[in-house]
């Protein structure tokens, strides 16, 4: 892919000589002019159309570079719909050329984030992590990502919506809570409103639970109530469907208890969700995204774990256990992992600082290691894209 781009790079550099007049800058020189013409015997005029399919392929690093061609490209490349489009595809593309694994590397004060082409983690056996330059370098939490756009916390409350694609973030500002009690977040996507959302839940002095949701497009925040009542969120939330998710427990979640609670970014009203019907013995329930639906990690007694994809959303029946995964090795340390499926068939589990593949043909595991680091975990996936932190700014 990366030849297949340089490739792109060359040809639209090429071809930048002899763009059609509706792409052409009215304050190109004379003599820029000339030069044009006389390359223009030699190479084919592009037309717009075909021009703007090229552009949509190319990854973010390049478009950023393609922006000072002229005014019409910068126009073209900041519009909303090609900013769009351009996610669409790279979102949809079944290689994953345009998606990344966070891993954090965490010191006493600070936090060092460094990134994994996902791509090269399903076809190589050694990870080689690149920076990823994080604005912030004090302790922080990572709540989630969508659309090349991830929510950091840092401390008591403020937030952060950072791309790091086009190395833009925005400071959201929130009244702060009481550092100890529960509190449980969700950052997610209103497709219906076009507005990205935060989700924080917490315990008030009164002991009550006090739910507030942030929109990026009012830059407010605002008061969601009807939670439902004598339930516990447990982890961190799940984006799915247009709705977060968390495990929801009236006990612990170590059992088969309660169900998953969600919300609707949307309609910003409250469901829940049945569990799949699992075996008996102890485990620990985890909720993940595999692809665009919701799944379970059922993990027993640390030594193999069941997968089950709700493959029809909503529907208690089409709950399906897919695999059986039993580890060769302890992963005492597992969290809540994140997934990943190959157009091979393959499975990617990330274990905070365990990486493996997983083969369901033969039932094996192979296990993956960092170049360079002694310690790291996943914290999350996210896609590289053009999508600005700022509402309606075109980036």
């Amino acid at each position: 892919m990366e030849n297949e781009a340089e490739h792109a790079q060359s040809s639209m550099q090429n071809s930048i000589l002899t763009l059609p007049s509706e792409f052409q800058d009215p304050i190109i020189s004379s003599e820029t002019q000339m030069e044009n013409a006389q390359s223009s015997a030699i190479l084919p005029t592009l037309p717009s159309e075909l021009i703007n399919e090229i552009l949509l392929r190319l990854p973010v690093k390049i478009l950023l570079r393609f922006r000072s061609v002229s005014k019409s490209w910068l126009a073209l490349i900041s519009s909303p719909q090609f900013i769009n489009t351009h996610l669409s595809l790279s979102a949809n593309n079944k290689d994953y050329a345009h998606h990344r694994l966070i891993l954090s590397l965490s010191g006493p004060k600070e936090k060092n984030l460094n990134f994994c082409s996902v791509r090269s983690i399903l076809n190589e056996s050694v990870l080689e992590p690149s920076d990823l330059d994080c604005p912030l370098k004090d302790k922080f939490q990572i709540m989630g990502s969508v659309n090349g756009l991830i929510c950091l916390r840092v401390g008591v409350e403020p937030f952060f919506i950072w791309n790091p694609s086009i190395r833009k973030f925005k400071k959201v500002t929130a009244e702060a809570v009481e550092r100890y009690g529960q509190k449980v977040y969700g950052f997610g996507y209103d497709k219906l409103h076009d507005d990205y959302k935060i989700l924080r839940m917490y315990t008030t002095t009164s002991n009550d639970l006090k739910v507030e949701i942030y929109s990026l497009t009012s830059d407010s925040w605002r008061t969601v109530d009807d939670f439902p009542a004598g339930r516990r969120q447990c982890g961190s939330a799940k984006l799915v469907n247009g709705k977060l998710h968390w495990v929801s427990s009236d006990s612990n979640p170590w059992c088969n208890e309660g169900c998953i609670i969600s919300f609707d970014l949307a309609d910003e009203k409250w469901g829940k969700l049945e569990k799949p019907c699992y075996r008996k013995g102890e485990f620990c329930n985890k909720l993940g995204v595999l692809g665009s639906d919701l799944c379970m990690f059922h993990d027993y007694e640390k030594t193999c774990a069941d997968v089950w994809v709700m493959k029809e959303y909503g529907v208690k029946e089409s709950w399906a256990k897919i695999y059986t995964i039993n580890f060769s090795h302890d992963i005492s340390n597992v969290w809540f992992p994140l997934f990943c499926k190959s157009h091979k068939g393959e499975f990617f589990l990330a274990f905070r600082s365990t990486f493996m593949i997983y083969n369901p043909k033969d039932d094996s595991i192979r296990y993956l290691e960092v170049a360079n680091s002694s310690y790291c975990f996943a914290e999350d996936f996210y896609i590289e894209s053009l999508v600005c932190p700022f509402a309606n700014d075109i980036g």
